[in-house]
């Protein structure tokens, strides 16, 4: 028995929910729900009712943006990732412990029944001794394709909290987490520095400030560079939005100073919103051969990969 012709990629994250029909065969989004009910967003409103079941709020959610996907295609297997397997989300999972092999046999995953209709394969995390991550396992083995055959190389998962995944002999064998977003988001808006800042959207006059930001980073200037971001304000009359990128430079040049003397392939795959900034900053921190650029259609298209993945493991291990 072949698998299915379809099935359903849900991405349940900290902050946004995605739900998404795909094609089996050639992983084409056919049709797509969207929200902002991530799944921290959802813990605190079931925590404030103080009463029912923890996962039959997360279903009942779950049912609800069914119901806004075409009838016949509200049955598929949903195959889940992120922090739905989180102790605040559907189901808590364990971690399955690195090394992960590349074809995603040794993570955790679960088959639930949520209902006479509704069947989910909720995939859980990985992690280290010293870090941990839950979705970007998923990107990782979905990458597959562009990890080298016989050397060894650094995945590099911008975001909220950066990834820095390390393959050795197609396996990823150990992991570092930097708080580089949540920590620039902090400053910009509940620091000292939230009035010398103002967020911009990317342009090259803002190259300099970047540039500059980031070489401070990478010399690990980053605890005086943090309060220079004013004296650039007041001292200075730099702009707030120069200010927001050399800020921002700064921050991104800091976690890729552990990279300066990295002599290994380093696979980049950012979302639009971070692409520009992650590539530049790697331009000035390691030499054009030494790096892979791969842009947010690659990455979006990973985490349908490694969902596949998964799923052929369980539907097959199933026969």
């Amino acid at each position: 028995m072949g698998v299915p012709d379809y099935f359903l990629s849900c991405d349940w994250g900290t902050s946004n929910f995605r739900l998404r029909l795909i094609d089996y065969n050639s992983l084409q989004i056919l049709e797509e729900v969207r929200s902002d009910q991530g799944v921290k967003v959802m813990s605190d409103k079931f925590e404030r009712r103080k009463e029912g079941c923890r996962s039959e709020y997360f279903v009942r959610y779950l049912e609800s943006q069914l119901q806004k996907l075409p009838e016949s295609n509200r049955n598929h297997t949903i195959v889940t990732a992120g922090m739905a397997s989180s102790n605040i989300g559907i189901k808590e999972l364990p971690y399955a412990e690195l090394p992960i092999d590349l074809d995603g046999g040794n993570l955790v995953w679960e088959h639930l029944s949520l209902s006479k209709s509704m069947n989910m394969l909720l995939i859980s995390g990985a992690k280290s001794k010293l870090s941990m991550m839950r979705g970007e396992e998923i990107q990782a083995i979905g990458l597959e394709r562009y990890m080298p055959k016989s050397d060894d190389a650094v995945l590099l998962l911008p975001g909220t909290h950066s990834k820095h995944i390390h393959y050795k002999k197609g396996q990823y064998v150990s992991l570092n987490t930097y708080m580089t977003g949540e920590l620039f988001a902090m400053l910009c808006n509940n620091s000292l520095l939230a009035k010398s800042v103002k967020a911009s959207k990317w342009c090259s006059t803002y190259k300099a400030a970047y540039e500059e930001g980031v070489y401070r980073g990478l010399d690990g200037k980053m605890s005086s560079g943090l309060f220079s971001t004013r004296a650039r304000d007041i001292l200075e009359q730099n702009s707030h939005e120069e200010n927001f990128f050399y800020l921002s430079g700064l921050l991104i040049g800091d976690e890729l100073s552990s990279l300066k003397w990295c002599k290994h392939k380093v696979i980049l795959a950012a979302p639009r919103s971070l692409y520009m900034l992650y590539s530049l900053a790697l331009g000035f921190t390691l030499p054009a051969e030494q790096y892979v650029l791969l842009d947010d259609s690659a990455q979006q298209q990973a985490l349908l990969l490694g969902q596949r993945k998964i799923f052929n493991h369980y539907h097959y291990a199933d026969k």
